[in-house]
This record gives C-alpha cells, structure tokens and sequence, in this order.
C-alpha cells in the first residue's frame, strides 16, 4: 500500500484519463460521430462526479 502523506486521495491517474477521453471527443466531433460523442460526453461526466466524490 501507498503511503501518502496528506491523506488525500491522489486523482492525477482519474485527471488523466479524463484529459485522454475529451481528447477522444473532440476527434469524435471532428468526425460527425454525434451518437459515439454523446456517449462518451456521458462517461466523461460520470467521471468528473466520481473524482469529486473522492
């Protein structure tokens, strides 16, 4: 186990992956694919909400 100092959880491997997946948005916005966009807009949100919740 980690041993972490402050006792906050460490959310940069989270704030990556959520850099990564608007990335992967847009591309899907450049390229028409409205319906594929949506879904991943959706993932992207649940994801912000569980970051925050930790």
């Amino acid at each position: 186990m980690e041993n972490r100092s402050s006792g906050a959880p460490d959310n940069s491997g989270g704030q990556h992956v959520l850099m990564l997946l608007e990335q992967q948005l847009l591309a899907l916005d450049k390229l028409g694919a409205h319906i594929a966009a949506a879904h991943l807009d959706a993932a992207i949100q649940q994801l912000r909400l569980d970051l925050a919740r930790r």
